[in-house]
C-alpha cells in the first residue's frame, strides 16, 4: 500500500500563486533597474505602429494578351463574304441522323406474283371470253344475213360484248345443229339463265319468280335434307 506524503498535500492552488509573487517581489528588489521593467515602462501607443496604404499597384497587360492573334477582317472581306453565293461554302459532312434508315424490301406473296404476271400478260385487265347462248349465235347470223353493211363484225361485237375474233368465228363457221341438239341446248341455258336469276333474286338484285323459286340454294339445301 503507497504511504501517504504530508508535504504533497499542503501544495494547492493559492499557494503556489503566493509562491510566485514572493519570488518576483523578491526579484524586483534585488534588480530595480532591470531590462525587464524598462521594457514595461515604455507606452503600448508607441510600440503599435500604423501603416496606411495609399495605393494598391496593379498590374496592366496590353490587350493583345488576352485577344487572340488572328488578323481583324476589313469591312470589304465582310462584304464579299456576305455577297459570296452559298454554293462556294464548305458544307458541313453529313451526320448518320441526316441518312435516310435504309428499309429492307419484303419478299413478294404469291399472289402478288400472279398478280404481276396476270398483268403483264393482260394489259387491258382480265377479260375472259364470254359465252353466248344458241339463240344468240343463231342471231348473229341472221342479223349479218340480212344487212352485212349495216351489222359489221365491230359493230356485232360492241352490241354482243365479245371480241371481234369471236365474231369472225362464229360467220366463218358452217356447223350447224341438229334440231334435237338445239332443243337439249336450249333446255339447259334455260335452266342456266333460271339458276343465275335465283342467285341474284337472293342478293336482292332481282324480284323473285315461281319459276326460279325451286332453284334457290335453301330450297335445294332443304330438300337435300328431306330426301335423306
Amino acid at each position: 500500500m503507497p504511504s501517504f506524503c504530508a508535504a504533497s498535500s499542503k501544495l494547492a492552488f493559492s499557494t503556489v500563486i503566493k509562491s510566485v509573487f514572493r519570488a518576483e517581489v523578491a526579484l524586483e528588489r534585488r534588480f530595480p533597474g532591470s531590462l525587464y521593467h524598462q521594457n514595461n515602462s515604455f507606452p503600448r501607443h508607441q510600440l503599435q505602429t500604423k501603416r496606411h496604404f495609399s495605393h494598391i499597384p496593379t498590374l496592366r497587360f496590353p490587350e493583345s494578351h488576352f485577344q487572340p492573334s488572328q488578323p481583324e477582317l476589313s469591312s470589304a472581306s465582310n462584304a464579299s463574304s456576305a455577297q459570296r453565293p452559298r454554293s462556294d461554302r464548305p458544307k458541313s459532312p453529313k451526320t448518320s441522323l441526316d441518312k435516310p434508315p435504309i428499309t429492307k424490301k419484303k419478299k413478294p406473296e404469291g399472289w402478288q406474283i400472279q398478280k404481276g404476271a396476270l398483268k403483264k400478260k393482260f394489259k387491258e385487265g382480265w377479260n375472259p371470253t364470254k359465252k353466248l347462248s344458241p339463240d344468240a349465235i343463231e342471231g348473229i347470223r341472221q342479223l349479218h344475213g340480212a344487212s352485212p353493211d349495216k351489222f359489221t363484225t365491230p359493230v356485232l361485237a360492241e352490241q354482243f360484248k365479245v371480241s371481234p375474233e369471236a365474231i369472225r368465228r362464229i360467220l366463218k363457221s358452217k356447223w350447224r345443229a341438229s334440231e334435237p341438239e338445239m332443243e337439249d341446248r336450249r333446255k339447259r341455258w334455260q335452266k342456266r339463265h333460271d339458276r343465275i336469276w335465283s342467285q341474284m333474286a337472293e342478293l336482292g338484285l332481282r324480284p323473285k319468280t315461281k319459276r326460279t323459286n325451286p332453284l334457290s340454294d335453301s330450297n335445294i339445301l332443304y330438300d337435300k335434307d328431306r330426301t335423306e
